[in-house]
């Protein structure tokens, strides 16, 4: 959820997309077709930062 928000994706073509695609790579060239061919890198680094964030937090809930 928090990947389809930062990039404005939409929940619901999000979805539909992964179940279309056959592959993670199809998946991809559809999120790069949606934004237009390209994600700053600015983006993609604050969306990394904020997953390993996630990550963490659930590691460190579970233990």
């Amino acid at each position: 959820m928090m990947v389809y928000d930062e990039l404005g994706l939409g929940l619901e073509p999000a979805i539909a997309a992964v179940f279309q695609s056959a592959t993670f790579a199809e998946f991809e060239q559809w999120i790069l077709a949606t934004r237009e061919g390209a994600i700053e890198p600015s983006l993609v680094d604050r969306l990394n930062r904020n997953i390993s964030k996630f990550c963490d937090a659930a590691l460190n809930e579970q233990y």
